[in-house]
């Protein structure tokens, strides 16, 4: 009886590298994904500290904002002249 020309024992070595190369792949693949993620996270995360630069130009001396509801009059006054009485040492 003539042998076989492929027997059990010689396939096994070659079913052995491809799966180390096809493991070796994945771990490769796990490795991108990861510095993937890293990379989108981060980018993600340093956006999120990004600013919003607006100039705003105030004419001196002028308050543009909205009327103090709490202040009444006679503080007003009295912070006014407060304001006055402490300028002009300056």
């Amino acid at each position: 009886m003539p042998s076989p020309l492929l027997t059990p024992n010689m396939l096994q070595p070659n079913y052995q590298i491809q799966i180390n190369k096809l493991i070796g792949a994945m771990k490769d693949m796990h490795r991108k994904l990861l510095v993937i993620i890293v990379i989108v996270f981060g980018s993600l995360a340093l956006s999120g500290c990004l600013e919003d630069f607006q100039v705003t130009l105030h004419e001196p001396g002028v308050y543009m904002g909205p009327e103090d509801q709490l202040l009444g009059t006679s503080q007003s006054s009295a912070l006014a002249e407060r304001l006055t009485t402490g300028q002009l040492d300056r």
